[in-house]
């Protein structure tokens, strides 16, 4: 059996030393790592607001030109309420006066009916 021969102190000193620049470099990354991470989470938390402020302005904006069109629609409602009631006002006034000419019509059709019988009696006497 062949014995394993014992590192000497130097050679333990230099792989103690390694592990320890290992461990410590594994510390580092690991702490870099946590960093990274912590300003990911910061840029995204901002990325994350702006895209929520965006968002509110532009709905806010919406609303607003929903507003305005409606507003629009109301007065366009309005004006056709108010065209509609003149064009039926108009309507019942044509009405009025058709039926104003067929009243004269029929008196001047009784008016000369009457004439005319009276002409016939004027005639007839003579």
């Amino acid at each position: 059996m062949s014995a394993k021969p014992k590192p000497q102190s130097t050679e333990i000193d230099h792989i103690r030393n390694t592990l320890a620049d290992v461990v410590d470099g594994l510390g580092q990354t690991r702490g870099e790592m946590h960093q990274r991470f912590d300003q990911q989470d910061k840029r995204l938390d901002q990325q994350s607001k702006e895209i929520s402020e965006r968002f509110d302005q532009q709905s806010k904006e919406i609303s607003k030109r929903f507003d305005q069109q409606d507003k629009r629609l109301d007065q366009q409602d309005k004006r056709l309420d108010q065209q509609s009631k003149e064009i039926s006002e108009r309507f019942d006034q044509q009405d009025k006066r058709l039926e104003q000419q067929d009243k004269r019509l029929d008196q001047q059709g009784s008016d000369i009916a009457a004439i005319k019988e009276m002409l016939q009696a004027l005639l007839s006497r003579q």
